[in-house]
């Protein structure tokens, strides 16, 4: 009889943890295993080059994928990430050269995130314009053929061909990639 009663709660409790975790917002996305994937890579990469404080290298990776992948518009709010977001954005120029993730993949992410999202295109727009002056995606006529077969994602890749790309930053943006 005990069991039986010990066995409902467990189960209840269960039910209420599977819920919340449906409604929270760091689970609410199916882009948000894109997210994941990309803080277990950032860790790697800041692991590796020894950048930053062991301790705190989980929280700075998250902080710079919410920065990358949440368009500068915070879905949560998380005290040990914000406490690193001023970091992000004084350390982002030199971020390119972690080597995180293959922008025509990342690119690609992006996207598909932004179609999730619904994010306002002139949002989405200047945020891939900061992310390409930053070396991490190609716009304009380098913008990965891959995206195209994203649902939704039709009008967003129109604004990516559509960014302007002088000559002079699509020759930095090679020599970036090509020191790699």
């Amino acid at each position: 009889m005990t069991e039986t009663i010990v066995l409902g709660i467990v189960t209840a409790l269960g039910a209420l943890v599977a819920r919340y975790a449906q409604t929270h917002p760091f689970y609410k996305y199916k882009t948000q295993k894109l997210k994941d994937h990309y803080v277990g890579k950032a860790m790697h990469a800041f692991h590796s080059r020894q950048s930053h404080h062991k301790n705190d290298i989980y929280f700075y990776s998250r902080a710079i994928t919410d920065y990358v992948f949440d368009f500068n518009k915070r879905l949560y709010h998380d005290y040990h990430v914000e406490r690193f977001m001023h970091q992000v954005h004084s350390e982002k120029s030199a971020l390119y050269k972690f080597q995180i993730e293959t922008p025509d993949l990342l690119c690609e992410q992006l996207v598909r995130r932004a179609a999730e999202l619904k994010v306002p295109m002139t949002l989405f727009t200047h945020h891939m314009r900061e992310l390409w002056i930053l070396y991490l995606i190609p716009v304009g006529k380098l913008t990965p053929k891959s995206i195209y077969r994203v649902p939704g994602g039709q009008s967003y890749v129109m604004s990516l061909e559509n960014l302007p790309t002088p000559k002079e930053q699509v020759n930095k943006y090679m020599r970036a990639h090509m020191e790699e």
